[in-house]
């Protein structure tokens, strides 16, 4: 009888704990779970420890082999830098495009743009806000002038406080755009260091720079000769000036190094 009571005592006491300690899963969760169950076994399998908004997004993802085998491969290579990014950007189309086409590679500059104050990046934010202010006083002011009736002081208050704080998020929205623009040639620009953690190389920034300055036109050019699309004069035209900047510029070398040597 004694032990009898102990043992109902026990049974009692796991059950307490196990009452303090469970909690109802929400719809979400549920309808993930279900998700998981009739996912493919190695998906399941890799996505059993991840977070509830990376199951959510990948899963998102099994229509479209091709990505989702980005995001899959993206997870393996660098976990951390996507599980940062992922959630943010995960359900956006721009984001998806650039992860399909680049794959994990995408992850290291948009995480830098996260972590990181890039002054471009503010001076353009801070200019786009500008010039958007300026438009919206513009037609403020029309209406004003059609209706006679004088601009209240809350407008002008408004007009002098048009600037809102960057936002990370937004920062890392910046460098979505610029691998959708650029491409490898922005993506080479950023490496890991060996804590992991990702580093802009600016001077491949520059050099960039200075190659688009001078070649833009003949890349441009080329670019459409090669997708079959009909070039239009303009585009000609600018390819022609690239050929004569890029030129002179070596005529300019090449009479360098002549008068170096004859000075020797």
């Amino acid at each position: 009888m004694k032990k009898l009571a102990v043992l109902l005592i026990a049974a009692l006491a796991i059950a307490v704990v196990v009452s303090l300690d469970w909690h109802p899963a929400s719809f979400e969760e549920r309808a993930i779970a279900l998700e998981l169950e009739h996912a493919p076994p190695a998906l399941a399998a890799a996505l059993q420890e991840e977070p509830l908004e990376i199951k959510a997004i990948v899963l998102d993802y099994a229509d479209d082999k091709m990505l989702l085998l980005k995001a899959q491969a993206a997870l393996a290579k660098y976990p951390q830098l996507a599980r940062t990014v992922l959630p943010l950007y995960g359900d956006k189309p721009e984001f998806k495009q650039i992860l399909a086409t680049y794959g994990e590679s995408v992850l290291p500059p948009i995480v830098y743009f996260l972590n990181n104050d890039v002054i471009t990046v503010a001076l353009s934010y801070y200019a786009a806000q500008k010039v958007q202010a300026l438009k919206n006083s513009v037609k403020r002011l029309r209406g004003r002038q059609q209706s006679g009736a004088p601009a209240t002081n809350a407008e002008q208050a408004t007009d002098a406080e048009t600037t809102t704080p960057l936002t990370r998020e937004q920062r890392g929205g910046y460098a979505v755009n610029y691998i959708r623009t650029e491409g490898h040639d922005f993506l080479g620009q950023f490496v890991m260091d060996s804590e992991g953690k990702p580093k802009w190389i600016q001077t491949e920034r520059v050099m960039e720079d200075i190659n688009a300055l001078f070649t833009s036109g003949i890349r441009g050019l080329e670019t459409k000769l090669q997708t079959e699309q009909t070039p239009t004069a303009g585009d000609v035209g600018w390819a022609a000036v690239d050929s004569f900047v890029a030129l002179g510029a070596f005529k300019l070398l090449r009479l360098g190094r002549a008068a170096a040597t004859t000075g020797e």
